[in-house]
């Protein structure tokens, strides 16, 4: 008895690790895919455990929209290949085969979900660039920083406009959007003691 609830135990801390392991790489396929729009790594990104586990609901809920069918029916196989009373159980066929083949496409599901998990991170992006408020954006000692602000603002060309997108601690990530959205740039503005960035709403 004790040895049963001691594998119960065992098996509800793996699956409780398995679960946040998918949650973790979920969220960051769809975080990488969000900021893959504007040319940011994550690895530029503070993000916290915190904020990836929440962003892992959106990246699931896209993604189990599309291979919910396909991910109940492997997960139902996968558990009748375990259970004793499984018809296959008394033919032939090698149950640990069975049970090694149904864990590797248990498998491709999961890479599938992080792959969708991903392209609705970039289709999210898509569809909240419009949204993203314009801003005025200032940059005091950084000279660079403040050059290819100003060559944008300044451009015959056409008329751009700057959009705040996220700060670090280290790092302000600007946004210059040309009309329709058509053209985008992103502009990295290293942070340090003497580099100020002043950003203000616009209309």
């Amino acid at each position: 008895m004790a040895d049963i609830s001691f594998e119960r135990e065992i098996l509800t801390a793996l699956g409780g690790t398995a679960v946040g392991a998918l949650l973790y790489t979920v969220g960051s396929a769809y975080l990488g895919g969000y900021y893959q729009y504007f040319d940011i790594s994550l690895n530029e990104l503070d993000l916290s455990l915190h904020q990836i586990l929440y962003y892992a609901l959106f990246g699931l809920y896209s993604s189990l929209l599309a291979s919910a069918p396909l991910v109940i029916s492997v997960l139902v196989l996968w558990k009748l290949a375990l259970d004793e009373s499984f018809p296959l159980k008394r033919t032939s066929l090698n149950p640990h085969l069975i049970a090694t083949f149904l864990s590797l496409a248990a498998l491709f599901i999961i890479v599938y979900l992080v792959i969708q998990a991903k392209d609705a991170g970039i289709s999210k992006a898509a569809a909240d660039l419009p949204n993203i408020k314009k801003t005025y954006v200032k940059v005091y000692n950084n000279e660079s920083a403040a050059k290819l602000i100003r060559s944008f603002e300044l451009s015959d060309s056409e008329v751009w406009e700057t959009h705040h997108l996220i700060s670090t601690k280290d790092i302000t990530f600007i946004v210059v959007t040309a009309p329709n959205n058509s053209t985008r740039h992103t502009i990295k503005i290293p942070l340090n003691k003497s580099t100020i960035v002043s950003i203000q709403r616009g209309n």
